[in-house]
């Protein structure tokens, strides 16, 4: 575990979190947590869309008017992914993104 004033969190230039680390080891550690994270931050941007013309600003599938909330409680009933592609007619490639984003994103601690 590291300890808080070995890292500094500090915003970069496209207003995403970035971290100055104190230590060589840290800081490639660090790295290759920030670059997946990054990466499946990328991945939530691509798979959902939140605008206010779109049922009212709930987030939903990008392209679509499916609520993520929806696609996140068929899956709490146990559904596949491929079920609720076929089911709603939507990108089976945009909702696994999409919950492999999340999932991975939730999987980190936050550094402060």
């Amino acid at each position: 575990m590291h300890k808080e004033k070995d890292v500094t969190e500090v915003m970069k230039s496209d207003g995403l979190p970035g971290f100055y680390f104190k230590s060589p080891e840290i800081e490639r550690s660090g790295r290759l947590i920030a670059e997946q994270v990054e990466s499946e931050i990328r991945k939530l941007s691509v798979s959902v869309e939140i605008h206010p013309e779109i049922r009212g600003g709930i987030p939903v599938l990008r392209g679509t008017r499916m609520p993520i909330s929806r696609i996140l409680a068929e899956i709490a009933e146990n559904s596949r992914i491929s079920e609720i592609a076929e089911d709603y007619e939507l990108d089976n490639k945009r909702i696994a993104d999409f919950v492999e984003g999340l999932a991975i994103l939730f999987d980190r601690s936050v550094l402060k």
